[in-house]
C-alpha cells in the first residue's frame, strides 16, 4: 500500500527473465538521465522508442521510473501497460491525488508509431502574490509632487497640479494573499514565493480604509483627510510614500519646476525663492516669495514679497506686504498694500495703500485706492494718487440709469392713467346696457373690486359671464382694455423694482465714497509732483508740488476726506 492508500502491483510479480530485467534497468537509467524538466509548470517529459518484441522491457522501465516518483498504483500500471501495448494511437491521462487540500500529480502517456511520451505534471503553488498598487486616482509621474532631499517639493506641472479634497480617493492597494505549497513531479513540496505587503508609508494627512478590491482581493484605500495637494516619494517599485499638504516650499519657479496651478488654482500656501519671467503661480492660500522676477502670482490669502522686479504682476485677495516694487503691478482690491522701502514706476490697486516706514521712496507711481496712508515718504518724479477708482464713474453711471428709469416711469404712469380712465368709461357703458338687471350687479362689484386691488387673475372669467346677446362686442372690448392695463401695470412694477434696486446700489457706492480719505506727510524733492484725483477721470486734481526753482526738499503735511455733500475736504482747502 502507498501513502495514498491505493493498491499497487509489486514489480517482483511481473514475470521477466534476468536478461529482460537487465535491459529494463539499463533503459530506466537512460530514460531517467534524458528526462526534460519544465520548471514553469513543474513538469517532466520522458520520450522513448519501442522496438517490436520489447514492449515488456519498455513497460517495466517506465514502471520502475515512476516508482522513483512514488507513483505506483494499479491504475498507473494499467495505464503504462495499455499504452505500451496499444496498436492504435494512445493518449490517456490519470490524476493521482497527494492530499486532501488539492495537491496531486497528473500522469499522461502518449503512444504513436512505436514512440511513447510519458509526462508527469505536478501542482503549482497557489497564492504568494505580494501587495501592490492596483489603482491610482490622481495624475502621477511628472505631475506628482516629489519631496526633495532638502525638504522642498518639486512640482513639474505638465497638465495640472494634482490636488485633492478631504475624502478623495488617492490609491487602492492590495494586501498579500494566503499562500499554499505546490508539488513537483517527483512528489517534492514546492514553496510559493514569499508574499510581502506593499512598502507604502502613509503621511499624517491621509487615512487607510480596509476594503475588498474590485478584483475580489483584500486590500485598502488611501484617502485624503484634508484639502491640499498630493506629494509622493518614488521608490524602485513605484510610489513608496504619500501625503497631502496645504503648504509647499519650492526654489525658483522656472523651467526646473514649471508653473504652479496655471489651469486649476492650487489649494495650498506656497513659499518660493523666485517666480521668473514667463511663469505663473496661482494658489488658494498665502504666498511668501523672495523675488518676483517678471512672473505672475495670484494668491487667495495674504502675500509677502521682498522685491518685485520689472514686468512682475501680483494679485492677492488678502493683504500684501512688499519691501520694494519696481515697474510692476500689484492688485489687492479688498485689502491693504504695504510698501516698506520703495515704489518706483509702480501701479498699485488696493482698498488701502500704506507707505509709512522711515524714508520710503515714491517715484513715478500710480496709487489707486480708497484710503492712502503715506507717512515720512520721499516723493520724486510725477506721481498720481487716484482716490475711489471706479466709484465715481459707477455713481455717475447708476445716477444716469436711475434718471432714465424715472423718466420712463413718469411716461408709463401717464399712459397707465389714460388706460384706467378708458376702462372706467367702458365698464360704465357696459353696465348701462344691462339696465335694471339685478343679476349682474354682484358681478360688476367683483370686477371693480378686483381691478382696484390689481388682482387680474379672475377678471376674464367674470367678464365672460356678462356675454349675453348684443353685449358680446362691448364685453370683448372691455376685456382687451383690461389686458392692456394689466400689461402696463406689469411694466410699471418692473420699473419701480429697478428704481428701488438702483437706489440701493447708489447708497452702497456713496457709502464706499464716504470711506475715501488720505494722509500725506512727505518731503517733495525738487520738481516732484503728486496729483490727488477723485476717480480716474478727475479734470481738476489737487496737485502738490515743490515750489518752482527750489533746490531743497519741500515738506507737505495734509489730510483729506471725501463727503457726498462737500466733496474732498482737506486740512488746507476744500473743493
Amino acid at each position: 500500500m502507498t501513502d495514498t492508500g491505493h493498491a499497487v502491483i509489486p514489480l517482483t510479480e511481473i514475470p521477466v527473465s534476468r536478461r529482460e530485467q537487465a535491459k529494463a534497468d539499463i533503459l530506466e537509467s537512460y530514460l531517467f538521465s534524458s528526462q526534460v524538466h519544465t520548471l514553469q509548470t513543474l513538469t517532466v517529459t520522458i520520450t522513448a522508442g519501442i522496438k517490436p518484441g520489447e514492449e515488456k522491457i519498455n513497460a517495466l522501465a517506465l514502471l520502475q521510473l515512476l516508482q522513483r516518483f512514488h507513483l505506483e498504483t494499479v491504475k498507473i500500471s494499467a495505464l503504462i501497460i495499455h499504452g505500451v501495448l496499444a496498436e492504435e494511437p494512445f493518449d490517456e491521462s490519470l490524476y493521482v491525488p497527494w492530499d486532501d487540500d488539492g495537491l496531486g500529480r497528473t500522469v499522461r502517456l502518449v503512444s504513436k508509431n512505436n514512440d511513447i511520451t510519458l509526462t508527469v505534471s505536478g501542482t503549482l503553488p497557489r497564492g504568494g502574490k505580494s501587495g501592490r498598487i492596483t489603482r491610482t486616482f490622481f495624475d502621477k509621474g511628472s505631475n506628482a509632487g516629489k519631496i526633495l532631499s532638502d525638504g522642498r517639493i518639486d512640482f513639474r506641472e505638465m497638465l495640472r497640479y494634482p490636488s485633492a479634497k478631504a475624502g478623495d480617493l488617492l490609491l487602492q492597494v492590495s494586501l498579500p494573499d494566503t499562500a499554499k505549497d505546490g508539488l513537483s513531479h517527483d512528489g517534492t513540496p514546492v514553496q510559493p514565493p514569499v508574499a510581502k505587503e506593499y512598502p507604502l508609508k502613509l503621511g499624517k494627512n491621509v487615512e487607510q480604509v480596509y476594503i475588498t478590491t474590485d478584483e475580489g482581493e483584500p486590500g485598502y484605500d488611501v484617502k485624503a483627510s484634508r484639502d491640499g495637494v498630493v506629494i509622493t516619494h518614488l521608490g524602485p517599485e513605484g510610489i513608496s510614500a504619500i501625503d497631502i499638504t496645504d503648504r509647499i516650499v519650492v526654489g525658483d519657479i522656472d523651467f526646473s519646476v514649471g508653473n504652479i496651478g496655471s489651469d486649476v488654482v492650487c489649494p495650498v500656501s506656497m513659499q518660493a525663492e523666485s517666480v521668473n519671467e514667463g511663469f505663473q503661480v496661482k494658489v488658494a492660500g498665502s504666498v511668501t516669495i523672495r523675488t518676483i522676477n517678471g512672473g505672475h502670482v495670484e494668491s487667495g490669502k495674504k502675500a509677502t514679497v521682498d522685491q518685485m522686479l520689472p514686468e512682475s504682476h501680483l494679485i492677492s485677495d488678502g493683504d500684501v506686504a512688499c519691501r520694494s516694487v519696481s515697474s510692476s503691478t500689484i492688485s489687492c482690491e479688498h485689502g491693504t498694500v504695504s510698501i516698506q522701502r520703495e515704489a518706483i514706476d509702480a501701479t498699485i490697486h488696493a482698498h488701502r495703500v500704506a507707505i509709512n516706514t522711515s524714508a520710503a521712496l515714491l517715484l513715478n507711481s500710480h496709487l489707486h485706492t480708497c484710503v492712502a496712508d503715506l507717512d515720512n515718504v520721499r516723493v520724486s518724479g510725477k506721481n498720481h494718487l487716484i482716490l475711489g477708482p471706479g466709484l465715481f464713474a459707477k455713481r455717475d453711471e447708476l445716477t444716469l440709469e436711475k434718471r432714465r428709469i424715472n423718466t420712463a416711469l413718469h411716461e408709463l404712469e401717464e399712459t397707465l392713467n389714460k388706460a384706467k380712465a378708458s376702462l372706467v368709461a367702458e365698464l360704465k357703458s357696459l353696465s348701462a346696457e344691462f339696465g335694471e338687471d339685478e343679476s349682474v350687479r354682484p358681478v360688476f362689484k367683483k370686477i371693480v373690486a378686483s381691478l382696484k386691488a390689481y388682482e387680474f387673475e379672475g377678471v376674464p372669467r367674470l367678464m365672460a359671464s356678462l356675454k349675453r346677446g348684443n353685449t358680446c362686442l362691448a364685453v370683448s372690448g372691455a376685456m382687451q382694455t383690461i389686458e392692456h392695463t394689466r400689461t402696463l401695470c406689469g411694466r410699471f412694477w418692473d420699473l419701480e423694482a429697478q428704481a428701488k434696486a438702483l437706489h440701493g446700489k447708489i447708497s452702497e457706492v456713496e457709502e464706499a465714497l464716504r470711506s475715501i480719505s488720505f494722509s500725506l506727510n512727505a518731503r517733495l524733492r525738487p520738481s516732484a509732483v503728486i496729483a490727488i484725483h477723485l476717480g480716474s477721470n478727475d479734470p481738476a486734481p489737487l496737485t502738490l508740488e515743490a515750489p518752482p526753482g527750489s533746490d531743497h526738499d519741500h515738506a507737505v503735511n495734509i489730510k483729506g476726506k471725501f463727503t457726498v455733500e462737500e466733496g474732498l475736504v482737506t486740512s488746507q482747502r476744500s473743493r
